[in-house]
C-alpha cells in the first residue's frame, strides 16, 4: 500500500470493521504499508525520484525479500496512486498488479476547488513559499483543505456526529477520523515544486513526465490494472481518474467505480 505524502497512513487501518488493511488480510492476502517518515529540513532536496526510485523501489525490494517473491501487488491511493503509478511505469517488471485509487491523472480537468487552487500556485509562488519554508508546512497544507471544504469542515461533520451518534462505535470512529483529519505532514520542498508543474503541464496524461532522468511512460504498464474512482470525489474529479486504462498495455484493465466521495472510497 503507498499512501499519500501529506497525511499519516492510519486511515487505512483505523479501527477493527473499518479497515481497509484488515479487510485484505481476511481476503488472504500479505499486507504490507509504507509508513512515510515526514521530511525534516534537511530533506527539501526530496522529489518524485527520490520517492519513486529510492522509497517505493526499496520498499518493494524488501517485501519481495521478505515474502519470497518475483512480484508484488502495489496498491497507490490519490497521490500515492501518482507515486504507484510512476513506479510501475519505471519498474514494469516488478509489479504483478497494479491498483489506484482516485488517482489525479489527467490534470487538464478544472471542475472541482482544489484544481483552482492548484492553478493559483505559480512557479514564483511555489519558488517562494520553499525559499522561505524548504518544505511545505503541514499547517500550509491543512489550510488548503480548509479553504476548499469549508462548510464541510465546520459544520457538516457535526451535524454527522448527531445523526449517528446512537451508531455503535461511531463515536469512537469519529474521534479517530478527526484526529487522521489534522495529521497533516510537512512535503518536501522539491516534491512540491515537481507536483505543481507536473498539474500546470499535466505531464502523465501527456506523456512527458521526468523522474530521475527517465521517461515515466504510462504505456510501458503491462500488468493488470484496477482503476477505483469515486463517482462523487470532491478532491479528484472521476473526469480526472476514469482516462487512464486507456492509456497503458494491460489487457486486463478496467475503472471501478463506487457512488462516494474521495475519502468514502
Amino acid at each position: 500500500l503507498v499512501y499519500a505524502l501529506i497525511k499519516r497512513p492510519f486511515i487505512l487501518d483505523l479501527q477493527p470493521g473499518r479497515s481497509v488493511v484488515e479487510s485484505l488480510v481476511n481476503q488472504g492476502f500479505d499486507v504490507y504499508l509504507i509508513d512515510w517518515i515526514p521530511p525534516a529540513a534537511r530533506d527539501d532536496w526530496r522529489g518524485f525520484d527520490a520517492y519513486v526510485n529510492r522509497d517505493v523501489a526499496n520498499a518493494a525490494r524488501a517485501v519481495k525479500i521478505h515474502h519470497g517473491s518475483d512480484e508484488i501487488t502495489v496498491l497507490g491511493y490519490c497521490f500515492g496512486a501518482l507515486l504507484a503509478l510512476m513506479y510501475t511505469a519505471l519498474h514494469p517488471r516488478e509489479v504483478k498488479n497494479l491498483v489506484t485509487l482516485t488517482i489525479p491523472f489527467d490534470m487538464s480537468v478544472r471542475e472541482l476547488p482544489m484544481t483552482h487552487l492548484m492553478d493559483s500556485m505559480s512557479p514564483q509562488a511555489a519558488e517562494m513559499v520553499t525559499a522561505i519554508y524548504g518544505n511545505v508546512p503541514a499547517w500550509m497544507i491543512n489550510a488548503g483543505f480548509q479553504a476548499i471544504a469549508p462548510v464541510h469542515h465546520l459544520l457538516d461533520k457535526y451535524v454527522g456526529v448527531y445523526r449517528n451518534s446512537e451508531r455503535p462505535g461511531y463515536g469512537e470512529m469519529f474521534e479517530l477520523f478527526e484526529r487522521w483529519m489534522t495529521s497533516d505532514v510537512p512535503l518536501a520542498g522539491q516534491i512540491f515544486r515537481e507536483v505543481t508543474s507536473l498539474g500546470r503541464e499535466n505531464k502523465l496524461y501527456c506523456n512527458q513526465m521526468m523522474v530521475g532522468g527517465r521517461h515515466a511512460d504510462v504505456r510501458s504498464i503491462s500488468c493488470p490494472l484496477l482503476n477505483v474512482v469515486a463517482e462523487l470525489d470532491d478532491v479528484v474529479h472521476p473526469k480526472a481518474s476514469l482516462p487512464l486504462p486507456d492509456f497503458v498495455r494491460s489487457r486486463d484493465r478496467r475503472n471501478l467505480t463506487f457512488p462516494t466521495r474521495h475519502i468514502g472510497a
